[in-house]
């Protein structure tokens, strides 16, 4: 019975800690309204005056030259999958390197004048070149502020 009282206790407390929170609202309402408000035009004008960013990507599905035989010697060889990593990783490489891409960041800074960025820069900020997880599939993404830009890179 003495479990049953603590517990009724307890939960009165509670009871009077919401009621002193709630008066606190009610007290200050005008002061959370209005930085509520100035907080969402704010937000609300930044995003609306931000250019957006636009991103095209394209799919390339990379085929192993032993792809038959793969499934047959994973299941004998744990290492197999290393493996086909490492075929994907050097894939990876071998697509952004400057004798890969270099023409198309040439033709990128050709046609944006805003473009000042390094080869190696413009590889980390405007280009994301990844496979998707556990495939075979490769995916080239460009971003930018000019959809038409990227529709032309892209092609």
């Amino acid at each position: 019975m003495d479990k049953y009282n603590k517990n009724l206790n307890e939960n009165s407390n509670d009871e009077i800690y919401l009621k002193k929170y709630l008066n606190i609202f009610f007290k200050e309402k005008k002061l959370i309204l209005t930085l509520t408000l100035i907080t969402s035009i704010v937000g609300v004008t930044a995003s609306l005056m931000k250019k957006p960013i636009w991103r095209g990507d394209f799919k390339i599905v990379t085929k192993n030259e032993k792809s038959d035989s793969f499934n047959k010697k994973i299941l004998f060889n744990p290492l197999a999958d290393l493996k086909n990593s490492i075929d994907n990783k050097t894939r990876l490489e071998i697509l952004k390197s400057p004798s890969v891409l270099k023409p198309v960041y040439e033709y990128a800074k050709k046609n944006d004048s805003n473009l000042n960025l390094s080869y190696k820069k413009w590889i980390s900020k405007k280009t994301i070149i990844k496979y998707d997880m556990g495939t075979n599939v490769l995916v080239v993404s460009y971003k930018d502020k000019n959809k038409e830009l990227i529709l032309s890179i892209l092609n």
